[in-house]
């Protein structure tokens, strides 16, 4: 959750067709999720310490690519927001790393919910534009940061600050959001980070957040740490 330059995200290498996905996991074997690589949540993390301390379900394994579908439950309120949600999921999309975002489906996606929202509903602050709560299998949800495995997510969307705000704002905050739906926590440390704890203007996520600098045991939180791409 945040109080309250938009940048590109860097371009990501999408294979051009399943079948070629699927070849190269031929190539390099069957991907299994050996227990060193499963999110055993034993050393505070996804797989490795250092990193957040979530991890979703649908996780195959070390070095696996990982699906998020963006569920819309805010447009028949506020159609105005759909452009710059669409623009914050694509430019998640878009950088590198092991993440695809989208609001389409695919086979074992996990679903991050984007609701419409107020001050005073889900735990919305006066001035908080929004705020995620993260659930596991048993249907238990939380907004802090803390071992969890996550089954779904949903992000509550405050109208009462976004309809004062520009798409840019509300395009960081459906990225910020959904950030912490794949499993990051605020970056303090970079102000250019879509994790920078205040509202910011910053449509998408850089090296930082997809990314390992300065590596995954030394502090790093990007996906790559959390889902098994870094150090």
């Amino acid at each position: 959750m945040r109080s309250g330059s938009v940048q590109s995200a860097a371009s990501k290498f999408i294979p051009a067709s399943a079948s070629l996905l699927l070849s190269l996991a031929w190539l390099a074997g069957p991907v299994v999720a050996l227990a060193a690589d499963t999110p055993s949540m034993a050393n505070g993390d996804c797989w490795q310490v250092g990193t957040p301390t979530t991890c979703r379900v649908t996780w195959a394994g070390r070095s696996t690519f990982i699906y998020f579908r963006a569920i819309d439950q805010f447009s028949a309120q506020r159609p105005s927001w759909s452009t710059p949600a669409h623009d914050a999921v694509n430019a998640w999309n878009g950088a590198p790393g092991p993440q695809y975002y989208s609001f389409s489906a695919h086979s074992n996606d996990t679903w991050i919910y984007l609701n419409y929202s107020s001050t005073g509903q889900h735990g919305l602050l006066s001035g908080s534009d929004a705020i995620t709560w993260n659930c596991n299998t048993s249907g238990y949800c939380q907004d802090t940061n803390s071992g969890m495995l996550i089954y779904y997510t949903d992000v509550y969307l405050n109208h009462n600050v976004l309809d004062s705000q520009g798409p840019s704002i509300i395009q960081n905050a459906v990225a910020h959001e959904s950030g912490h739906g794949m499993g990051l926590w605020h970056n303090t440390t970079d102000a250019n980070s879509v994790m920078w704890p205040s509202q910011s203007g910053i449509g998408g996520p850089d090296a930082s957040d997809w990314g390992r600098y300065p590596g995954c045991s030394s502090g790093g939180h990007g996906t790559e740490c959390i889902y098994g791409w870094g150090d």
